[in-house]
Protein backbone atom coordinates (compact mmCIF):
# COMPACT_ATOMS: atom_id res chain seq x y z
CA UNK A 1 0.00 0.00 0.00
CA UNK A 2 1.35 3.42 -0.99
CA UNK A 3 0.34 6.58 0.87
CA UNK A 4 0.10 9.80 -1.12
CA UNK A 5 -0.62 13.28 0.23
CA UNK A 6 -3.48 15.05 -1.52
CA UNK A 7 -1.29 18.17 -1.47
CA UNK A 8 0.77 16.63 -4.29
CA UNK A 9 -2.43 16.20 -6.30
CA UNK A 10 -3.34 19.85 -5.79
CA UNK A 11 0.09 21.03 -6.92
CA UNK A 12 0.07 18.77 -9.99
CA UNK A 13 -3.43 19.82 -11.08
CA UNK A 14 -2.52 23.50 -10.63
CA UNK A 15 0.58 23.20 -12.82
CA UNK A 16 -1.30 21.20 -15.46
CA UNK A 17 -4.11 23.77 -15.71
CA UNK A 18 -1.54 26.50 -16.37
CA UNK A 19 0.57 24.44 -18.77
CA UNK A 20 -2.38 23.16 -20.82
CA UNK A 21 -3.56 26.72 -21.47
CA UNK A 22 -0.15 28.05 -22.52
CA UNK A 23 1.59 25.27 -24.47
CA UNK A 24 0.65 22.92 -27.29
CA UNK A 25 1.35 19.26 -26.64
CA UNK A 26 4.07 17.71 -28.79
CA UNK A 27 1.57 15.75 -30.89
CA UNK A 28 -0.51 18.87 -31.61
CA UNK A 29 2.59 20.87 -32.55
CA UNK A 30 3.60 18.07 -34.93
CA UNK A 31 0.10 17.98 -36.42
CA UNK A 32 0.19 21.74 -36.99
CA UNK A 33 3.54 21.45 -38.78
CA UNK A 34 2.12 18.73 -41.01
CA UNK A 35 -1.01 20.77 -41.73
CA UNK A 36 1.10 23.72 -42.90
CA UNK A 37 3.09 21.44 -45.22
CA UNK A 38 0.05 19.85 -46.90
CA UNK A 39 -2.26 22.90 -47.01
CA UNK A 40 -2.79 23.86 -50.67
CA UNK A 41 -4.51 27.21 -50.15
CA UNK A 42 -2.11 30.18 -49.66
CA UNK A 43 -4.58 31.83 -47.28
CA UNK A 44 -5.13 28.57 -45.40
CA UNK A 45 -1.37 28.16 -45.04
CA UNK A 46 -1.10 31.76 -43.82
CA UNK A 47 -3.79 31.23 -41.18
CA UNK A 48 -2.17 28.02 -39.93
CA UNK A 49 1.13 29.84 -39.60
CA UNK A 50 -0.64 32.58 -37.63
CA UNK A 51 -2.01 29.92 -35.28
CA UNK A 52 1.52 28.58 -34.83
CA UNK A 53 2.85 32.07 -34.18
CA UNK A 54 0.08 32.65 -31.64
CA UNK A 55 1.00 29.41 -29.86
CA UNK A 56 4.66 30.45 -29.76
CA UNK A 57 3.83 33.85 -28.27
CA UNK A 58 1.56 32.19 -25.70
CA UNK A 59 4.39 30.01 -24.42
CA UNK A 60 7.05 32.74 -24.46
CA UNK A 61 4.96 35.46 -22.81
CA UNK A 62 2.75 33.14 -20.72
CA UNK A 63 -0.46 34.39 -22.31
CA UNK A 64 -3.21 31.77 -22.84
CA UNK A 65 -3.28 30.26 -26.33
CA UNK A 66 -7.03 31.02 -26.46
CA UNK A 67 -9.11 33.52 -24.52
CA UNK A 68 -11.58 30.71 -23.76
CA UNK A 69 -9.66 28.77 -21.11
CA UNK A 70 -12.63 26.47 -20.70
CA UNK A 71 -13.94 24.25 -17.94
CA UNK A 72 -11.34 21.97 -16.40
CA UNK A 73 -12.09 18.31 -17.10
CA UNK A 74 -9.88 16.06 -14.95
CA UNK A 75 -9.36 12.35 -15.48
CA UNK A 76 -8.00 10.55 -12.39
CA UNK A 77 -6.61 7.05 -13.04
CA UNK A 78 -5.91 5.70 -9.55
CA UNK A 79 -4.04 2.55 -8.64
CA UNK A 80 -6.02 0.38 -6.25
CA UNK A 81 -3.03 0.18 -3.89
CA UNK A 82 -2.87 3.94 -3.34
CA UNK A 83 -4.10 5.49 -0.09
CA UNK A 84 -4.62 9.25 -0.08
CA UNK A 85 -3.82 11.12 3.14
CA UNK A 86 -4.02 14.68 4.52
CA UNK A 87 -7.50 15.44 3.24
CA UNK A 88 -10.15 14.83 0.62
CA UNK A 89 -9.05 13.86 -2.89
CA UNK A 90 -12.06 15.60 -4.46
CA UNK A 91 -11.30 18.82 -2.56
CA UNK A 92 -7.63 18.56 -3.53
CA UNK A 93 -8.45 18.40 -7.25
CA UNK A 94 -10.85 21.34 -7.02
CA UNK A 95 -8.23 23.33 -5.09
CA UNK A 96 -5.68 22.60 -7.81
CA UNK A 97 -8.05 23.97 -10.45
CA UNK A 98 -8.80 27.01 -8.27
CA UNK A 99 -5.12 27.81 -7.78
CA UNK A 100 -4.24 27.12 -11.41
CA UNK A 101 -6.85 29.49 -12.82
CA UNK A 102 -6.16 32.20 -10.25
CA UNK A 103 -2.35 32.07 -10.25
CA UNK A 104 -2.22 31.51 -14.00
CA UNK A 105 -4.51 34.53 -14.60
CA UNK A 106 -6.81 32.35 -16.68
CA UNK A 107 -10.34 33.42 -17.54
CA UNK A 108 -12.93 32.07 -15.11
CA UNK A 109 -16.03 30.98 -17.00
CA UNK A 110 -17.78 28.53 -14.66
CA UNK A 111 -21.02 29.53 -12.94
CA UNK A 112 -22.64 28.14 -9.78
CA UNK A 113 -25.95 27.46 -11.50
CA UNK A 114 -26.71 27.32 -15.25
CA UNK A 115 -29.88 29.38 -14.84
CA UNK A 116 -28.88 32.02 -12.27
CA UNK A 117 -25.44 32.39 -13.92
CA UNK A 118 -23.40 33.58 -10.93
CA UNK A 119 -19.69 33.17 -11.71
CA UNK A 120 -17.72 31.19 -9.10
CA UNK A 121 -14.69 33.43 -9.82
CA UNK A 122 -12.20 30.55 -9.66
CA UNK A 123 -13.42 28.24 -12.48
CA UNK A 124 -14.57 25.55 -10.08
CA UNK A 125 -16.20 23.13 -9.87
CA UNK A 126 -14.18 21.09 -12.32
CA UNK A 127 -15.61 17.95 -13.92
CA UNK A 128 -13.75 14.96 -12.48
CA UNK A 129 -13.80 11.38 -13.77
CA UNK A 130 -12.31 8.59 -11.64
CA UNK A 131 -11.20 5.14 -12.68
CA UNK A 132 -9.56 2.46 -10.51
CA UNK A 133 -6.74 0.42 -12.06
CA UNK A 134 -4.25 -2.14 -10.72
CA UNK A 135 -1.05 -0.90 -9.09
CA UNK A 136 0.09 1.95 -6.87
CA UNK A 137 0.44 4.81 -9.35
CA UNK A 138 -1.79 7.80 -10.09
CA UNK A 139 -2.20 9.29 -13.55
CA UNK A 140 -3.81 12.71 -13.90
CA UNK A 141 -4.98 14.20 -17.19
CA UNK A 142 -6.29 17.77 -17.28
CA UNK A 143 -8.25 18.89 -20.35
CA UNK A 144 -9.49 22.51 -20.36
CA UNK A 145 -12.63 22.23 -22.51
CA UNK A 146 -13.63 25.41 -24.29
CA UNK A 147 -17.34 25.99 -24.70
CA UNK A 148 -17.24 26.98 -28.37
CA UNK A 149 -16.56 23.32 -29.11
CA UNK A 150 -18.35 21.85 -26.09
CA UNK A 151 -21.61 23.50 -27.17
CA UNK A 152 -21.33 21.75 -30.52
CA UNK A 153 -21.25 18.28 -28.94
CA UNK A 154 -24.04 15.88 -29.91
CA UNK A 155 -25.11 12.36 -29.07
CA UNK A 156 -27.42 10.01 -30.95
CA UNK A 157 -28.76 6.58 -30.09
CA UNK A 158 -28.58 4.18 -33.06
CA UNK A 159 -30.29 0.94 -33.92
CA UNK A 160 -27.92 -1.91 -34.87
CA UNK A 161 -29.17 -1.68 -38.45
CA UNK A 162 -27.57 1.78 -38.90
CA UNK A 163 -24.11 0.19 -38.92
CA UNK A 164 -20.81 1.95 -39.56
CA UNK A 165 -22.19 4.01 -42.46
CA UNK A 166 -24.86 5.48 -40.19
CA UNK A 167 -22.17 6.50 -37.71
CA UNK A 168 -20.11 8.12 -40.46
CA UNK A 169 -23.13 10.09 -41.67
CA UNK A 170 -23.81 11.32 -38.14
CA UNK A 171 -20.19 12.42 -37.62
CA UNK A 172 -20.28 14.43 -40.87
CA UNK A 173 -23.63 15.93 -39.91
CA UNK A 174 -22.29 17.11 -36.54
CA UNK A 175 -19.10 18.58 -38.04
CA UNK A 176 -21.07 20.35 -40.77
CA UNK A 177 -23.60 21.73 -38.26
CA UNK A 178 -20.80 22.98 -36.00
CA UNK A 179 -19.34 24.95 -38.90
CA UNK A 180 -17.00 27.70 -37.71
CA UNK A 181 -18.24 27.79 -34.12
CA UNK A 182 -15.47 25.65 -32.55
CA UNK A 183 -12.16 27.49 -32.59
CA UNK A 184 -9.66 25.95 -35.02
CA UNK A 185 -7.90 23.63 -35.22
CA UNK A 186 -10.66 21.09 -34.53
CA UNK A 187 -10.10 17.65 -33.07
CA UNK A 188 -13.20 15.44 -33.30
CA UNK A 189 -13.72 13.01 -30.43
CA UNK A 190 -16.07 10.10 -31.13
CA UNK A 191 -17.45 7.62 -28.61
CA UNK A 192 -19.27 4.49 -29.76
CA UNK A 193 -21.12 2.02 -27.55
CA UNK A 194 -22.26 1.74 -23.96
CA UNK A 195 -25.04 3.74 -22.39
CA UNK A 196 -25.92 7.38 -23.02
CA UNK A 197 -23.41 8.74 -20.49
CA UNK A 198 -20.71 6.15 -21.25
CA UNK A 199 -20.72 7.08 -24.92
CA UNK A 200 -20.24 10.77 -24.10
CA UNK A 201 -17.38 9.93 -21.73
CA UNK A 202 -15.67 7.83 -24.41
CA UNK A 203 -15.90 10.76 -26.82
CA UNK A 204 -14.36 13.11 -24.25
CA UNK A 205 -11.54 10.69 -23.45
CA UNK A 206 -10.84 10.29 -27.17
CA UNK A 207 -9.83 13.96 -27.25
CA UNK A 208 -7.00 13.28 -24.80
CA UNK A 209 -5.33 10.66 -26.98
CA UNK A 210 -2.36 11.84 -29.11
CA UNK A 211 -3.64 12.92 -32.51
CA UNK A 212 -0.91 10.99 -34.31
CA UNK A 213 -2.03 7.64 -32.88
CA UNK A 214 -4.54 5.32 -34.54
CA UNK A 215 -6.71 2.73 -32.86
CA UNK A 216 -5.86 -0.94 -33.20
CA UNK A 217 -9.56 -1.74 -33.67
CA UNK A 218 -10.06 -2.01 -37.47
CA UNK A 219 -13.38 -0.17 -37.77
CA UNK A 220 -12.24 2.61 -35.43
CA UNK A 221 -9.04 3.01 -37.44
CA UNK A 222 -11.19 3.25 -40.57
CA UNK A 223 -13.20 6.08 -39.02
CA UNK A 224 -10.07 7.93 -37.93
CA UNK A 225 -8.59 7.76 -41.41
CA UNK A 226 -11.90 8.55 -43.10
CA UNK A 227 -12.75 11.87 -41.45
CA UNK A 228 -9.63 13.89 -42.45
CA UNK A 229 -10.31 13.00 -46.10
CA UNK A 230 -13.74 14.64 -46.05
CA UNK A 231 -14.08 18.22 -47.25
CA UNK A 232 -17.33 19.78 -46.07
CA UNK A 233 -17.95 23.35 -47.22
CA UNK A 234 -19.80 25.39 -44.60
CA UNK A 235 -22.74 27.57 -45.61
CA UNK A 236 -21.59 30.45 -43.40
CA UNK A 237 -18.43 31.62 -41.68
CA UNK A 238 -18.46 34.03 -38.74
CA UNK A 239 -15.56 36.46 -38.42
CA UNK A 240 -14.99 39.48 -36.25
CA UNK A 241 -15.41 42.39 -38.67
CA UNK A 242 -15.61 46.10 -37.90
CA UNK A 243 -13.78 49.22 -39.18
CA UNK A 244 -10.86 48.62 -36.80
CA UNK A 245 -10.54 44.94 -37.83
CA UNK A 246 -11.64 44.54 -41.44
CA UNK A 247 -10.35 41.16 -42.71
CA UNK A 248 -10.16 42.63 -46.23
CA UNK A 249 -8.05 39.75 -47.56
CA UNK A 250 -10.11 37.02 -45.92
CA UNK A 251 -13.63 38.16 -46.88
CA UNK A 252 -13.26 37.93 -50.69
CA UNK A 253 -11.54 34.55 -50.40
CA UNK A 254 -14.40 33.10 -48.36
CA UNK A 255 -17.04 34.66 -50.60
CA UNK A 256 -15.33 33.27 -53.72
CA UNK A 257 -15.86 29.80 -52.24
CA UNK A 258 -19.60 30.45 -52.18
CA UNK A 259 -19.66 30.84 -48.40
CA UNK A 260 -21.62 33.61 -46.68
CA UNK A 261 -19.57 35.84 -44.38
CA UNK A 262 -21.25 37.01 -41.19
CA UNK A 263 -19.62 39.77 -39.17
CA UNK A 264 -19.74 39.70 -35.40
CA UNK A 265 -18.85 42.66 -33.18
CA UNK A 266 -19.87 44.86 -36.17
CA UNK A 267 -20.00 47.87 -33.83
CA UNK A 268 -16.71 47.04 -32.12
CA UNK A 269 -17.83 44.78 -29.26
CA UNK A 270 -18.31 45.46 -25.59
CA UNK A 271 -16.02 48.17 -24.27
CA UNK A 272 -15.18 49.47 -27.76
CA UNK A 273 -18.54 50.57 -29.22
CA UNK A 274 -18.38 54.16 -27.94
CA UNK A 275 -14.93 54.72 -29.44
CA UNK A 276 -15.97 53.31 -32.81
CA UNK A 277 -19.25 55.21 -33.01
CA UNK A 278 -17.43 58.39 -32.02
CA UNK A 279 -14.74 58.03 -34.68
CA UNK A 280 -14.45 61.35 -36.53
CA UNK A 281 -14.43 59.74 -39.98
CA UNK A 282 -17.50 57.63 -39.31
CA UNK A 283 -19.47 60.36 -37.52
CA UNK A 284 -18.62 62.79 -40.36
CA UNK A 285 -20.00 60.39 -42.97
CA UNK A 286 -23.08 59.82 -40.79
CA UNK A 287 -23.71 63.57 -40.57
CA UNK A 288 -23.42 63.93 -44.35
CA UNK A 289 -26.16 61.30 -44.86
CA UNK A 290 -28.33 62.31 -41.92
CA UNK A 291 -28.00 58.90 -40.28
CA UNK A 292 -26.28 57.47 -37.19
CA UNK A 293 -22.70 56.21 -36.98
CA UNK A 294 -24.06 52.71 -36.31
CA UNK A 295 -26.06 52.83 -39.54
CA UNK A 296 -22.96 53.89 -41.49
CA UNK A 297 -20.97 50.94 -40.13
CA UNK A 298 -23.74 48.44 -40.83
CA UNK A 299 -24.24 49.83 -44.34
CA UNK A 300 -20.47 49.60 -44.95
CA UNK A 301 -20.67 45.90 -44.07
CA UNK A 302 -23.64 45.29 -46.34
CA UNK A 303 -21.92 46.96 -49.29
CA UNK A 304 -18.98 44.59 -48.70
CA UNK A 305 -21.41 41.67 -48.88
CA UNK A 306 -21.09 40.90 -45.16
CA UNK A 307 -24.18 39.82 -43.22
CA UNK A 308 -24.46 41.60 -39.87
CA UNK A 309 -26.81 40.94 -36.97
CA UNK A 310 -26.06 43.55 -34.30
CA UNK A 311 -27.33 42.70 -30.85
CA UNK A 312 -29.56 45.14 -28.99
CA UNK A 313 -32.44 45.09 -26.53
CA UNK A 314 -33.32 48.74 -27.20
CA UNK A 315 -36.40 48.97 -29.51
CA UNK A 316 -35.18 52.27 -31.02
CA UNK A 317 -31.75 50.81 -31.78
CA UNK A 318 -33.28 47.65 -33.26
CA UNK A 319 -35.48 49.74 -35.55
CA UNK A 320 -32.58 52.00 -36.51
CA UNK A 321 -30.39 49.00 -37.34
CA UNK A 322 -32.88 47.87 -40.00
CA UNK A 323 -33.16 51.28 -41.69
CA UNK A 324 -30.10 50.90 -43.88
CA UNK A 325 -31.51 51.08 -47.41
CA UNK A 326 -32.32 54.77 -47.72
CA UNK A 327 -28.72 55.78 -48.42
CA UNK A 328 -25.61 54.42 -50.15
CA UNK A 329 -22.00 55.04 -49.24
CA UNK A 330 -19.85 56.45 -52.03
CA UNK A 331 -16.63 54.80 -53.13
CA UNK A 332 -14.70 57.61 -51.48
CA UNK A 333 -16.56 57.10 -48.17
CA UNK A 334 -15.92 53.36 -48.23
CA UNK A 335 -12.23 54.07 -48.86
CA UNK A 336 -12.18 56.43 -45.88
CA UNK A 337 -13.62 53.73 -43.61
CA UNK A 338 -11.26 51.13 -45.07
CA UNK A 339 -8.36 53.38 -44.09
CA UNK A 340 -9.38 53.03 -40.41
CA UNK A 341 -8.24 49.39 -40.28
CA UNK A 342 -5.91 48.81 -37.30
CA UNK A 343 -5.93 45.00 -37.42
CA UNK A 344 -7.28 45.37 -33.87
CA UNK A 345 -9.32 42.44 -32.56
CA UNK A 346 -11.72 42.80 -29.64
CA UNK A 347 -12.70 39.11 -29.42
CA UNK A 348 -11.18 38.44 -25.97
CA UNK A 349 -14.54 39.35 -24.43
Amino acid sequence: MRSLSVGKVTESVKEMCIEANHFLSADMAEAMDKAVDVEASPLGKQILKQLQENAGIAGEDMIPICQDTGMAVVFMEIGQDVHFVDGSLEDAVQEGVRQGYQEGFLRKSVVKDPIYRENTRDNTPAVIHYSIVPGENVKITVAPKGFGSENMSQIRMFKPSHGLEGIKDFILEVVETAGPNPCPPMVVGVGIGGTFEKCALLAKKALTRPVNQRSEIPYVKELEEFLPQVSTTPALVQNEIHPYYQENDVIPYIQDLGIVVQGWYPLGGRGHTAELLGDEVISGIAEAHGVSSAQVILRWNLQKGVVVIPGSSNPDHIRENTELYGFTLTGEEIAQINALDRNETHDWY
